[in-house]
């Protein structure tokens, strides 16, 4: 029995085209199995068999064919196993077929592009369902044919019960511990792999990295003890990604070479320009723009199948994007959009259209945004992926709040937090309660916004991602702030000072720490006039000046020196105020920026009349907050805050 293959068969040959097809020799395994398949000497069995061969290959196949008619052939030829098996009494055939069903069905329906007809689904739910019954039935004249099985079910069952929406997080961990432990024990090498993989990105997803990379480690040991150059070609992949998500640069690059060396070596195309790919990924995170798009025009001109194209127009358009041409990253993105559609593209669609959202947002155009975000999630719950719909409700819930629909943006955050919860995704939970603190704080309603602080609380030792802390942390000083103790408003500084020097700290993050802080100082210097604030505020409002120009967040950038400028009249500096406008305004003019080229100079006319307004209030009273009502200083934080929402949707998708 081979130790490396998924189905156990005692037909030699048909080991013999799984090994072939796990070469990556994806066209001669798929001949081997159609001459097999035609031979008229077999029994019924080897010809069931090769069948389950068959659509594991049409399965797995992604250059070949179309993945409509790949997927419905491997779920004919499935179907055709199931029913044969039930009349032949035999289970493990029909527990092999249930297996390329679920497959082919979670493939179809992940997101929404159902290739599967309708009188159909509801029959393989059901058939899904018998899995574990059929396993149960396995008699084997060989206890390997029950073991490895078990060892393959285990691996899959989270996600059959994802699917079905009754699983916790922690379930996938236990099921692939039992699964892996199964593999080592009898040494199933290719499902091994499958499982430290697998464990390897859920701690990588939840920022447990040194976890993670013990676990892609053993993977990659794996496949190397198996030997087929692919697989460690995959793992160096996956390393690669592993790294990407660190935001290990340069590992990141050094294992995406190693990944290309392999994919060279045999001559697999599609592994080249996936790796070429990376390469332009990896050039676009270190904001090396023009270097990013020769690698992505490169991958998508050696690009033979229109399957992959859209990922790469994506990523061109997201360039553009970074760059802070909108138009052109909408126009990429539109066009990969109607090619994810017209190829039923599951993989990337989804994505391509969280892209659209983005780009249709920042125009300004909110409705369509809108609309492309209830496309996604339509289209998750018809795949019953509510994870991903978990994901994207934040999203939607800020262009709500953006547009003043304050309340429906809160009933979304809420049915949101509840899908994270349900599937026990804390990091999810931490991001959904962080944006309810703050929201429910800005519309005053003190009372949720403290329940909401107090279940945020109760994360702080489950969580290990970085930017899950981070968020927890930013609730907490937008709580503390709000406290009439003196004590609990200096612990909120000094949290917040810790924030600004923290390395890892995402962007959006660091800028929604930033004003919070100047907010909060604003207040203070209002209703004290104490010096020392107002020091303070100008310290951090050029700190925010300083962060939205390096990260060419321009709008903030502009808003924030309108909001100096501002603050420079309360002390009567009529020179640096212009100043400070003058220079937002170069900015505005620079990046045709029509709406804040309006704002500045309407500001500028007003300058004059409200110096004179502020001397003559001089004369008579020394009252700050007399002085800030003429100058509106609270009127920039707003429009600062708004501008805010956009960095977090922008980063968010």
């Amino acid at each position: 029995m081979s130790e490396d293959l998924i189905f156990y068969y005692p037909v030699q040959e048909l080991r013999d085209i799984e090994r072939i097809f796990f070469e990556r020799k994806e066209q001669l395994a798929l001949d081997r199995i159609n001459e097999f398949l035609s031979r008229t000497d077999l029994d019924e069995e080897a010809f069931l068999q090769g069948k389950i061969i068959k659509s594991y290959i049409l399965e797995e196949i992604v250059i070949i064919r179309p993945p409509e008619e790949k997927t419905l052939e491997s779920l004919e030829l499935a179907e055709e196993v199931f029913n044969r098996s039930e009349q032949l009494k035999n289970p493990l055939l029909a527990f092999d077929a249930l297996t390329m069903i679920y497959r082919n069905y979670q493939e179809s329906v992940s997101f929404g592009h159902s290739y599967i007809p309708e009188n159909k689904i509801a029959r393989f739910n059901e058939l899904i369902d018998r899995l574990p019954e059929k396993l149960e039935l396995i008699e084997p004249k060989d206890e390997m044919d029950y073991l490895v099985r078990k060892a393959f079910y285990l691996f899959l069952q989270p996600w059959i019960r994802i699917r079905r929406g009754d699983i916790e997080k922690s379930d996938f961990v236990e099921s692939w511990k039992r699964s892996a432990e199964l593999c080592k024990k009898n040494d199933f090498k290719r499902i091994l792999m499958y499982n430290t993989g697998s464990l390897a990105i859920h701690y990588r997803n939840k920022g447990e990295f040194e976890k993670a990379l013990s676990y892609y480690e053993e993977s990659l040991d794996v496949s190397k003890r198996m030997g087929y150059l692919l697989d460690i070609g995959e793992r160096y992949n996956h390393l690669a990604y592993f790294y990407r998500a660190k935001k290990d640069y340069e590992n990141f690059y050094k294992y995406t070479q190693k990944y290309l060396e392999i994919c060279e070596e045999l001559d697999w195309e599609e592994g080249i320009y996936d790796a070429i790919f990376n390469i332009g990924t990896y050039y676009l995170d270190k904001g090396e723009h023009a270097k990013s798009i020769i690698y992505f025009e490169k991958s998508m001109s050696m690009c033979k199948d229109e399957y992959y194209l859209p990922m790469i127009l994506a990523q061109i358009g997201k360039v553009h994007e970074n760059e802070g041409n909108l138009n052109k990253a909408h126009d990429k993105y539109l066009e990969a959009y109607d090619m994810a559609s017209k190829h039923k593209n599951t993989e990337y669609w989804h994505m391509i259209v969280r892209y659209l959202a983005s780009v249709r947002f920042l125009l300004g155009d909110l409705d369509s945004a809108l609309e492309y975000i209830d496309e996604a999630i339509s289209a998750y719950s018809k795949g019953e992926s509510y994870i991903f719909v978990a994901e994207i409700l934040d999203i939607k819930s800020n262009i709500l709040w953006y547009k003043g629909l304050k309340e429906e943006a809160i009933c979304l955050l809420e049915e949101g937090l509840v899908l994270a919860e349900k599937f026990n995704l804390n990091d999810m939970v931490a991001k959904y309660l962080s944006i309810l603190v703050r929201f429910c704080y800005e519309i005053d309603s003190v009372n949720k916004a403290e329940i909401y602080y107090t279940k945020i609380i109760e994360l702080k030792e489950l969580v290990k991602h970085k930017p899950s802390k981070h968020r927890i942390l930013l609730a907490e000083i937008n709580y503390l702030f709000r406290s009439t103790i003196l004590k609990e408003k200096i612990r909120a500084e000094v949290i917040s000072e810790q924030l600004l020097v923290e390395e890892e700290i995402e962007y959006p993050i660091l800028i929604d720490v930033l004003l919070i802080l100047t907010e909060y100082l604003f207040k203070e210097f209002k209703a004290t006039e104490k010096e020392e604030y107002l020091n303070r505020l100008n310290k951090y409002t050029e700190q925010l000046q300083k962060i939205t120009k390096d990260k060419k967040s321009t709008i903030i950038q502009i808003q924030v020196l309108i909001l100096q400028s501002k603050l420079q009249l309360l002390t009567l500096d009529i020179n640096q105020s212009r100043s400070l406008l003058f220079e937002a305004l170069r900015i505005a003019q620079e990046n045709k920026l029509e709406n804040l080229i309006q704002t500045i100079l309407f500001q500028q006319e007003r300058i004059s009349a409200e110096a004179i307004m502020l001397e003559k209030l001089k004369v008579k009273t020394t009252k700050i907050s007399e002085r800030v009502e003429i100058i509106e200083i609270q009127e920039s934080f707003e429009e600062i805050k708004k501008s805010a929402i956009d960095l977090q949707l922008k980063h968010t998708i």
